[in-house]
């Protein structure tokens, strides 16, 4: 479990499972539901009292902070005003006395993308999707008491929900779609509620999965409820294969058009369907699959979740002695050919010079390394000179220094 010295993890979040039953049991599976009898579990990574620090006295503003009531988002401007500040103007303020008068006749207070503003919820999010490669988002929900949530639905991405506060109850129903892809959403259309296969009570410090395409609403309590769903966007084999097929773009002959007329002509479309059928066979001689994954796997990278990062007024000399630490495995891809060497994290790329080579594998086969480290290869001043861009671009980051008071 996290310490106060220690971030809340993705081990502490699926506790007492391990990493490995839950992924063999549950991951894409069936719902799981931990009763952990241990109210201040979450209290590392968010607490309510956070949350109402957040409203009172933080500057959140919408798309920041949404109302919803009735299973609809209430109109930013019924919540908030804009506050004009000499010729500049702030929009999206949140009236708290108004989101107050809305929340007590009903209203649930969203707090989208809080991984974004929160670090606790950042750093969570970062090691998980450098740990499980796909995206990771959150949001907070405070629920007052006696109100049902959004009507009956699925989301079509994984999701956690974490119960910091009060009681929330839910009721989970058979999939009626399983696994959807993105592109899939839910529809009410035509859809029948049929009988909770899981009907439960959460309590703070208790966690909810549910695999994507699970349908489920909610009820609170006479009491309010403040609750985290932490999704997981997936990547699919279905991003893969796009992936595979905007590789062809690569072949002259497939950029060509498709005959005049295509659509219209019977003897046309035949002829297409047979083209098709013989390009699919050939698929694997038209593209090279190892290059179509690295070049995936890069875009994978690209997009990971940014590190909050960090501001001190006082510069931070970097000198022969000076020890940093890199970025966790997979929060960076790192790509080389003859003359260059391509570090991809935290969402931006960063191409270095190919005689550093010997130097970043030093730097990436361990945690962290002293800056005479790399002398061997660049000399003193060539690797004082590579640390401090890669301490510049957030590569690294240097060892703590102990502040006086």
């Amino acid at each position: 479990m996290a310490t106060d010295n220690a971030p809340f993890t993705f081990s502490d979040l699926i506790a007492p499972l391990s990493a490995d039953q839950f992924f063999s049991e549950y991951w894409e599976a069936k719902p799981m539901h931990l009763s952990r009898g241990h109210q201040r579990h979450y209290a590392q990574l968010i607490s309510a009292g956070d949350v109402e620090t957040m409203l009172a006295k933080h500057d959140i503003r919408h798309p920041g902070i949404r109302l919803a009531k009735a299973g609809r988002y209430l109109a930013p401007d019924t919540y908030s005003i804009d506050l004009h500040y000499g010729d500049d103007l702030f929009r999206g303020v949140p009236d708290l006395d108004t989101v107050y008068a809305h929340y007590r006749t009903g209203a649930s207070v969203i707090l989208p993308a809080l991984h974004r503003t929160w670090p606790p919820l950042n750093l969570l999010c970062a090691a998980m999707e450098a740990e499980l490669n796909h995206v990771v988002h959150t949001n907070l929900y405070m629920t007052p008491g006696g109100t049902s949530g959004f009507s009956a639905h699925y989301d079509a991405h994984e999701v956690f929900i974490l119960q910091i506060d009060g009681l929330k109850h839910w009721r989970v129903y058979e999939p009626p779609l399983l696994l959807p892809h993105h592109t899939q959403p839910f529809s009410p259309a035509g859809y029948q509620l049929p009988k909770p296969m899981l009907e439960i009570d959460l309590m703070p410090g208790d966690v909810l999965y549910l695999p994507r395409g699970y349908v489920h609403d909610t009820l609170t309590s006479s009491a309010h409820s403040v609750h985290v769903t932490l999704g997981i966007s997936v990547y699919t084999w279905v991003e893969l294969i796009a992936e595979t097929l905007a590789a062809c773009k690569e072949r002259v002959d497939l950029r060509r058009a498709l005959p005049p007329g295509f659509a219209n002509n019977p003897e046309s479309v035949a002829h297409l369907a047979s083209s098709l059928h013989e390009i699919l066979g050939t698929l694997q001689s038209l593209v090279e699959p190892q290059t179509v994954v690295d070049t995936f796997t890069r875009k994978v990278a690209r997009g990971t979740i940014r590190r909050r990062g960090f501001f001190k007024p006082q510069a931070t000399t970097i000198g022969s002695d000076t020890r940093l630490y890199r970025l966790p495995p997979g929060r960076f891809h790192v790509s080389q050919n003859e003359d260059q060497i391509v570090l991809t994290f935290d969402g931006k790329s960063m191409t270095l010079p190919g005689y550093v080579r010997d130097a970043i594998a030093t730097i990436t086969e361990s945690e962290s390394f002293l800056v005479r480290d790399l002398a061997s290869g660049l000399g003193m001043d060539g690797s004082v000179t590579l640390a401090h861009a890669l301490f510049l671009a957030g590569f690294v980051a240097a060892e703590l220094e102990p502040t006086g008071t």
